[in-house]
C-alpha cells in the first residue's frame, strides 16, 4: 500500500489559496442578483462559461470571455434596457429568458455604444432573465457599470428617452405630437 500521508496536507494548501476560490457570479447558476439602476462590476478573475455564445442579429459580438452572471426580475411590463456603455473595455452583453440549461437569448449586443454594449428586450412583469456580460477578446478583462433601464412613458420636455426607443422629446412624434410639451 503506498504511502499518501503527503495528500492531506497538499489538499489543505490548495482548498486555502483564494485562486481558487470563484468569484461572484462567474457561474450561470449563481448569478448576482440586481434590479433596475447601475450596478459595479470587475470581471478580473471571472472564467468562460460553458454555456454556449451566438449572438444572431447583434452588433459586432465577440467571443464573450471572463464573463459573469446577472439575475434580473422585472417589475413592470415593457422595454428594458441593459448597458455597458460607460465601462473602460469591450464587452458583450446578451439577456436570456429560461434556465441555466434552456436559456432562450432575449437580446444580444457586442458594440452598440462604441466599443461597448447596449440592447433592448421587451420583458414580463414577474419574469426573471439572466444577463450575460463579457469581454469581447479572449483573456480580456475590465471593470466598470451594468446600467438596466426600465421604459416609462415619454415626458415630452426632459430632455430625457424616457420610453427607450431612441428618440428624446420633440424627435419622438409618436409620443410627443407638435404642441404638446
Amino acid at each position: 500500500m503506498a504511502n499518501r500521508s503527503w495528500l492531506i496536507p497538499l489538499l489543505l494548501v490548495l482548498a486555502a489559496n483564494d485562486s481558487f476560490a470563484q468569484i461572484p457570479g462567474d457561474d450561470c447558476l449563481n448569478p448576482i442578483l440586481v434590479a433596475a439602476g447601475t450596478v459595479a462590476y470587475d470581471t478580473t478573475g471571472a472564467s468562460d462559461s460553458p454555456e454556449p455564445w451566438s449572438c444572431p442579429g447583434g452588433t459586432f459580438p465577440g467571443q464573450m470571455s471572463n464573463d459573469l452572471w446577472f439575475m434580473f426580475t422585472a417589475t413592470v411590463d415593457g422595454t428594458h434596457q441593459v448597458s455597458t456603455c460607460s465601462t473602460n473595455h469591450d464587452t458583450d452583453l446578451a439577456v436570456y429568458s429560461g434556465d441555466c440549461f434552456n436559456l432562450v437569448t432575449e437580446a444580444c449586443d457586442g458594440d452598440n455604444c462604441s466599443l461597448q454594449s447596449a440592447l433592448n428586450w421587451t420583458a414580463l412583469s414577474g419574469s426573471t432573465y439572466l444577463i450575460r456580460l463579457g469581454s469581447w477578446g479572449a483573456g480580456g478583462t475590465g471593470s466598470g457599470d451594468l446600467e438596466i433601464l426600465v421604459s416609462s412613458p415619454e415626458i415630452c420636455d426632459d430632455a430625457t428617452d424616457n420610453d427607450l426607443d431612441g428618440l428624446i422629446d420633440c424627435q419622438d412624434l409618436a409620443d410627443c405630437p407638435p404642441g404638446i410639451n
